[in-house]
């Protein structure tokens, strides 16, 4: 009788996957073991016949091993007589491992760019995951693993809701995140077939709410615009941004509820916005953008001419910038004229004659909500929507017509002597008599009479006393007859 004598089993199994479905079996030889059988059978299909190889080798690469699956791998040693020992198992499962647990999130500072109805904030890249603050996005970053072919970035909010992003690189931004929150990250990679665990989780707060119901208001005289706003947490500090349309960036910070920002540019339509920092140095988003508009630019090149006929002075001037309106003022001795116009002249119609006025125009702008009145030294009531600036010239008015215009006729010479009284505004007077065909007249510079030269007789003459001025005369002579005796030779 012969004993048939068993061989040991192998030791040592490993499985490598080597590709998407292959995978490679390996084992320590056994002594005096010529071949092996492995029997690999999938445990999510228990009813399929297992997968049965007779190899030679330790090794042994085999093709169908599915993702996201688990095996039963068992190898037996032959005997000289064929005669197999018994079976070593091994599990074998091709879930995918779990990624590194190198996760990072960075907070990301801004000035925004609109898309849509809100603003999402991105410019550079800033400190690792220690600093556990964020805007309304966060950007996180993680160590990518072999056989990934995109992962999912979570982040969860303590109320369980979740905001996610998906990135094929290392990376990726997590938009609609709410401010002063707090939130769990985690990365979870995939291959379309299954998904990791989830990684390492880490904390991440979100930085607080901007500042809210932001107002500003002119500072006309020193040229400042106060912002003010409102803040319930315990106070920071704060800064207050404006932006105008040509890029323009002034600042002011606070730890108030409130700063003055000087040195504004005439003219300019600026964004206002309001941010701070808590105690960690973590920047809040920026308030909603608010507008306000600083005050036109002073008209320039004013002029003011009469015209002589009409008695009315046209006033002219270069169009201001961040101006749509004007208002012209003219000022003499208590007198005052004014017209309206939404170009660059206008004409005064009713001023007093022989007075030296003051001609002021002022600059407004009717465009936008947000109004600020900028009163200068004049004590006139201008209109609420408008942003005032001056600039004078003087302007003289027509002269005065004389009046109480009298005369004398000496009858043997036939002479008269003209008087009248003074007129405001005259260099001289020019007076003319006129009957019929016949006319003489007289000049005075300083006085208020002069005598005519000998006049017909037997005649009505209309005597008319005109101020005369540099740029015009009295649009109205004063006037009187002279009626001459009679010829008695």
């Amino acid at each position: 009788m012969s004993m048939l004598l068993v061989v040991q089993p192998p030791v040592g199994i490993e499985t490598t996957q080597t590709d998407g479905e292959k995978a490679r079996v390996t084992w320590k030889p056994v002594e005096n073991v010529l071949m092996y059988q492995v029997t690999i059978q999938n445990l999510d299909e228990p009813t399929r016949k297992p997968s049965v190889y007779n190899v030679t080798d330790t090794k042994l690469d085999v093709n169908g091993i599915r993702p996201c699956s688990s095996y039963l791998i068992t190898v037996s040693s032959f005997s000289k007589f064929l005669l197999l020992s018994e079976p070593t198992n091994y599990n074998y499962s091709t879930n995918m491992h779990e990624q590194e647990h190198h996760l990072y999130h960075h907070r990301t500072e801004m000035w925004p760019i609109l898309r849509g109805e809100r603003n999402t904030y991105i410019r550079q890249l800033q400190e690792p995951i220690q600093h556990h603050f964020s805007f309304i996005s966060d950007w996180v970053t993680w160590k990518m693993n072999s056989g990934t072919l995109f992962y999912i970035a979570v982040a969860k909010a303590s109320d369980n809701v979740i905001n996610s992003c998906n990135s094929i690189d290392a990376s990726c931004i997590i938009n609609g995140l709410k401010c002063s929150s707090n939130y769990t990250v985690y990365v979870i990679a995939s291959n379309f077939y299954c998904n990791s665990s989830e990684s390492k989780m880490i904390p991440l707060k979100t930085a607080d709410c901007s500042p809210s119901n932001v107002t500003t208001s002119l500072d006309c005289a020193s040229n400042e615009a106060l912002i003010s706003w409102q803040w319930e947490s315990p106070i920071s500090s704060f800064t207050a941004s404006i932006v105008d349309d040509v890029d323009g960036r002034l600042s002011c910070s606070s730890t108030t509820t409130s700063c003055k920002v000087p040195n504004l540019k005439c003219g300019r339509l600026y964004n206002v916005s309001v941010s701070h920092r808590d105690a960690a140095n973590c920047s809040s988003m920026p308030s909603q953008f608010i507008y306000m508009e600083s005050a036109p630019c002073d008209p320039a090149n004013v002029t003011a001419s009469l015209n002589c006929l009409s008695d009315v002075v046209t006033v002219t001037w270069s169009a201001s910038a961040g101006a749509n309106y004007y208002t012209v003022i003219a000022e003499a001795n208590g007198y005052v004229d004014s017209c309206n116009s939404t170009s660059t002249s206008c004409g005064l119609t009713r001023l007093q004659c022989g007075e030296n006025y003051t001609v002021t125009v002022l600059a407004g702008d009717t465009r936008f909500v947000i109004r600020y009145i900028c009163s200068n030294t004049k004590t006139l009531e201008f209109p609420l929507n408008q942003i005032v600036k001056h600039l004078a010239v003087f302007s003289p008015s027509a002269p005065c017509t004389p009046g109480n215009v009298e005369h004398q006729y000496y009858c043997g010479p036939g002479n008269a002597l003209v008087s009248w009284d003074e007129a405001l505004g005259r260099d001289s007077f020019y007076v003319r008599t006129q009957s019929g065909n016949h006319t003489v007249f007289c000049t005075a510079s300083q006085d208020t009479d002069c005598s005519l030269p000998p006049l017909q007789c037997s005649r009505t003459y209309d005597v008319e006393v005109i101020a005369v001025a540099a740029n015009c005369n009295s649009s109205v002579p004063g006037i009187t007859k002279i009626q001459t005796g009679k010829n008695w030779t």
